[in-house]
This record gives C-alpha cells, structure tokens and sequence, in this order.
C-alpha cells in the first residue's frame, strides 16, 4: 500500500471499526517485529513493563491495540526502541 492509498483509506475509514484493527494490526506487527529483534520474550516485556504478557501477544496478533500511549511507550523502551510522533 503506498502512501496516497493510506491517505485515502485513512479519510474513508477513519475511527471505523476497519481503521481500528487495521491500526492495531500495523501495530501489533511493529511490537512484534522490534520484540524479535530485540532477542525479547513477551515474559521478559512484561517484566520490564508490568502490562501481561498474554496483553503483549495479543498485541503482536492485532487483536487490539495499546489503549494509551503511555502504554506503547511502556513497551517501546522496554525493547529499546524509539518512537516517533510526526504530524500527518
């Protein structure tokens, strides 16, 4: 999908239920990529942040995404990663 795609998904969709798992897919496929990188277990993730690790893998699946962003930052620097907010 390339990036004019995403605009025009983003305005059709937007806060739809679609949107939303689509965002937590993207999401949850980022979590997991950075975890697996990183040599990280869900356990290990959950130690650093105290969120479940079971909330973790169901993260990574897209089952939902984090609730806050106080939560994904949790996780992000849990993994070493950094995060960054730009402005669409």
């Amino acid at each position: 999908m390339n990036d004019q795609e995403r605009k025009e998904l983003r305005a059709a969709t937007y806060l739809t239920p679609e949107y939303k798992q689509w965002v937590a897919e993207n999401i949850g496929e980022q979590i997991a990529k950075q975890r697996t990188a990183a040599g990280m277990t869900p356990e290990q993730i959950e130690q650093a942040t105290g969120y479940k690790a079971s909330a973790i893998r169901a993260h990574e699946r897209g089952a939902y995404a984090p609730k806050t962003v106080t939560q994904l930052c949790a996780i992000a620097a849990a993994m070493q990663c950094h995060i960054e907010i730009v402005k669409n």
